[in-house]
């Protein structure tokens, strides 16, 4: 209980945490993301955020606070915009974002939102790894500071939207972005304005991997061609000239060439 928590100097509500899962015929994967869900004592509510035109999530609720929300729009449509949605939705202090077909370890949230008390941080990602059917072994995707909005723009870090909580205390909103690809990156450039212009801390966080990115067939993030098209397309989006973009582009290619 509280009063029992509240003797021992323990933490008296835990959960402050509302995972955010866009969805869209992803029910191969999804009971696996909400395994990876089940008994984390930071999760307030799981919001499962099904697209127009989906079919309905398939799943086993057991123990776990899951909501069904629906976008309902023709007009609007993607990851993005299900994620908008789903953050507008949240009431907890924490926001979080997992893809339904991606894992996360069980002290993911634990130590994230750990290290963003401690660093008063609105924004915050940190150390994931990608994994695919086969035994191949990935290196560890981590944020290597200096974290600026240049460094964003030329790909110095990775943010890694199966890694993102934001404080919805200190970030009240995030728009609804339509394109198809990168549209996480568009969000998280809205954040990181918002952060500079507001004076609010955002950073990444160097941990082991505790969340884990699948990679397969129907993945939009499969194909390297398709993800650096979409990245010069991101960059355009952002409102830079297309000389600037270019030259954000091509430090991208350049940070990015030989890896994951």
């Amino acid at each position: 209980s509280k009063l029992e928590a509240k003797r021992k100097g323990g933490p008296q509500n835990m959960k402050e945490v509302t995972v955010v899962i866009p969805f869209y015929n992803g029910n191969p994967y999804l009971s696996d993301a909400l395994h990876t869900l089940a008994g984390d004592a930071m999760v307030e509510r799981i919001l499962i955020v099904v697209d127009q035109g989906s079919e309905e999530p398939i799943f086993k609720k057991n123990d776990l606070n899951v909501d069904v929300l629906h976008n309902t729009d023709p007009k609007i449509r993607g990851a993005g915009v299900c994620r908008s949605l789903g953050f507008a939705s949240a009431k907890s202090q924490f926001v979080a974002f997992l893809d339904c077909d991606d894992l996360w370890h069980e002290d993911k949230l634990g130590t994230q939102i750990a290290l963003m008390k401690t660093n008063d941080t609105a924004f915050s990602f940190l150390t994931y790894r990608h994994f695919d059917s086969g035994s191949r072994e990935f290196a560890p995707v981590v944020p290597i500071g200096p974290f600026t909005q240049k460094n964003f723009y030329k790909k110095r870090f990775t943010i890694g939207c199966l890694t993102v909580v934001i404080d919805k205390q200190k970030v009240p909103s995030v728009p609804k972005v339509l394109i198809k690809r990168r549209n996480d990156y568009v969000m998280w450039d809205y954040v990181i304005k918002y952060c500079i212009e507001n004076d609010l801390n955002w950073h990444g966080f160097n941990t082991k991997p505790l969340a884990f990115h699948r990679l397969h067939e129907a993945s939009l993030t499969s194909s390297r061609m398709v993800s650096a098209i979409y990245y010069f397309k991101f960059l355009r989006n952002c409102g830079h000239n297309k000389l600037l973009s270019m030259h954000y582009f091509l430090h991208y290619l350049l940070y990015t060439l030989g890896t994951r």
